[in-house]
């Protein structure tokens, strides 16, 4: 994860970024990622499928999302 990094980076003690970062469920991080993305959306609806879908998951691991995250939201048809 990118926020693992940066605070790591910023002098954080590895512990209280786990016991943090152990807070946050995989929904949420889904939900997170989807409001990112329906914020994105628009800009990216004028692009082919397979090149919104591209730029959905390079915008999604730039603000540190797994690409697990990415095809769990694949399959909402809303956001293809």
């Amino acid at each position: 994860r990118a926020i693992s990094f940066e605070l790591k980076m910023k002098g954080v003690d590895q512990e209280i970024i786990e016991m943090v970062l152990s807070d946050i469920n995989s929904t949420q991080e889904v939900e997170l990622a989807e409001k990112l993305i329906r914020k994105k959306l628009p800009t990216l609806q004028k692009l082919a499928p397979a090149i919104r879908l591209q730029k959905m998951r390079f915008y999604l691991s730039q603000k540190g999302f797994s690409s697990d995250i990415f095809h769990k939201l694949q399959s909402k048809e809303e956001l293809v």
